[in-house]
């Protein structure tokens, strides 16, 4: 590590930036934060950061940015955490322009202006699925363009351009499972939370499943990555793998005491039901419930954190603990009703 380490993280007032920036800073690093014009910068109030403005899908601009962040703190290292999430149609340029585009912006810009060593945020899909709900790990072969998902396509994308050759920069990848956590209302996962309260969700499960990871969690992982993660190595961060019934079934105990499942859809059903949606979508493509979002509801993702176990020594908090701590901060927060 360097002597007086300082890190500039891009995307650090999203939703896992912010646990980022309170992971290094607790850490005891020096923070910068990479980020655009328009981003929520009063979301880091009262954090002693210091901000560099870009938007990576510009590579002049990140050239720019990442020259002043030398200028300003130094030598640092990068953790390229901005990405977009989305499974709409109309959204597949912008997924490109950031998810892929963006990286490598990001990191020509890192080696350009001498950072030794950052991480990549990637995520499990990234990784490969699981349908027979076998556990994988950073080795198995990916096969996530047989789903057709704009977002999975690109994080695969991302990644190799991050485990790319970059001269003499050292670049790990962290590959995080669904991440939960304190959140907004207007964020999917508080949309989940309020939509299982309100009995709108969790009667009929999906046949899919998810890695899942406490946001807390993540955040301390990429941090681990750095200090302590392989040069050219990919890390799962995922605590556990609950189907879409067992993840419904423990969020209605947390909140009403009671599962709330009636059954879950069959996957033939469920094909169909996914043909239903896109011929809709032909028509006007729904915000949540996309054709690609439904897709992704249906596979199952069960993957492996033994390798950040052992050689990060990272040790995640238990699912249910994590949505514990989320459902009464979001319910303190006025999110969630008591």
């Amino acid at each position: 590590m360097l002597r007086d380490p300082a890190i500039v993280i891009s995307g650090g007032t999203g939703f896992l930036g912010r646990y980022l920036v309170d992971a290094f800073l607790g850490a005891g690093y020096r923070v910068g934060v990479l980020c655009r014009a328009s981003s929520p910068r009063e979301v880091l109030d009262g954090q002693e950061v210091t901000f560099f403005e870009a938007d990576i899908e510009s590579a002049t601009a990140c050239r720019l940015a990442l020259a002043s962040a030398r200028e300003s703190l130094g030598d640092f290292q990068m953790v390229h955490n901005a990405a977009l999430v989305s499974y709409r149609e109309c959204d597949r340029e912008a997924l490109r322009r950031t998810n892929v585009d963006g990286v490598r912006n990001v990191w020509a810009a890192c080696a350009e202006v001498g950072v030794r060593r950052g991480v990549h945020v990637s995520s499990v899909v990234a990784v490969g699925t699981s349908p027979a709900g076998q556990r994988i790990d950073e080795e198995h072969p990916f096969d996530g363009h047989a789903l057709g998902v704009e977002y999975v396509d690109t994080k695969w994308a991302g990644e190799q351009i991050a485990l790319g050759d970059h001269g003499s920069m050292e670049v790990v990848v962290v590959n995080p499972g669904a991440i939960f956590g304190p959140v907004e209302a207007t964020s999917n996962t508080a949309r989940f939370l309020i939509g299982m309260a309100q009995g709108r969700i969790g009667r009929l499960a999906p046949p899919g499943g998810m890695a899942a990871v406490g946001v807390w969690d993540c955040a301390e992982g990429v941090r681990l990555a750095l200090e302590r993660g392989k040069t050219g190595r990919r890390y799962i961060l995922a605590e556990s793998n609950p189907s879409s019934r067992e993840l419904f079934a423990l969020v209605g105990e947390l909140l009403e005491g009671r599962d709330p499942v009636w059954c879950t859809v069959p996957g033939p059903l469920w094909s169909l039901l996914c043909l239903a949606v896109g011929l809709t979508a032909r028509v006007r493509e729904p915000a949540m419930t996309t054709p690609q979002a439904m897709r992704m509801l249906g596979v199952r993702f069960c993957q492996d954190a033994a390798r950040a176990r052992t050689e990060l020594g990272w040790n995640p908090k238990p699912l249910r603990g994590v949505l514990s701590d989320t459902i009464r901060i979001l319910r303190e927060r006025g999110i969630l009703p008591r």
